[in-house]
């Protein structure tokens, strides 16, 4: 039976891993790059309105500002995450 002409998904497999030296390296640099900007910014959405809820009710920040800085980090977590 004869070969076909069109790679396998594992001949393509074996050709990028044979021939791209520290390219998986950086790659996988960017990608856990990636992965810790995804969670600071997860993390970062879920505080802040926690934060801004604690200083008002301490008198630092006006009542309102809890309302105003959860919108606004609702707003930038629905923009920013998917296009990380």
């Amino acid at each position: 039976m004869r070969r076909a002409l069109t790679p396998t998904h594992a001949d393509v497999c074996r050709y990028s891993k044979a021939n791209d030296g520290g390219a998986v390296e950086g790659n996988t640099t960017r990608a856990v790059a990636r992965e810790r900007m995804r969670a600071v910014l997860a993390l970062t959405v879920l505080l802040l309105p926690l934060a801004s809820y604690g200083l008002a009710r301490m008198g630092a920040v006006p009542e309102g500002t809890p309302i105003a800085v959860g919108l606004l980090s609702v707003t930038a977590g629905f923009v920013l995450l998917p296009a990380l």
